[in-house]
């Protein structure tokens, strides 16, 4: 019963970080189409972008503003990959991908 309780609430998580994802996919956005390179608000975002790269959408985009970011600050981007890598092994599947 426990389990249940405990997959439905990361469900709940998945689906609340699925409705703030497109406010960072828009910040991503502007960053990549303007070319912008503030070396603080790029590793803010890649940082706040770790907590939604556990659901396969917020994970393409921290993935691209990692390859954006990696030509011009390559310790953030491989500094952030590595911190994804800590958090998300390739143990980790989500309870929402199909693969209970």
């Amino acid at each position: 019963m426990r389990e249940n309780n405990l997959a439905d609430m990361i469900r709940h998580l998945h689906a609340s970080l699925r409705k703030v994802l497109p406010v960072l996919e828009a910040q991503v956005n502007q960053i990549i189409e303007n070319k912008i390179t503030d070396r603080n608000r790029i590793d803010r975002l890649l940082n706040d972008l770790l907590d939604y790269a556990q659901i396969e959408e917020g994970l393409e985009v921290f993935k691209r503003l990692c390859r954006y970011t990696y030509p011009i600050y390559p310790d953030i981007a491989i500094s952030q990959i590595n911190d994804y890598r800590d958090m998300y092994d390739d143990t980790y599947t989500p309870p929402d991908s199909g693969n209970e």
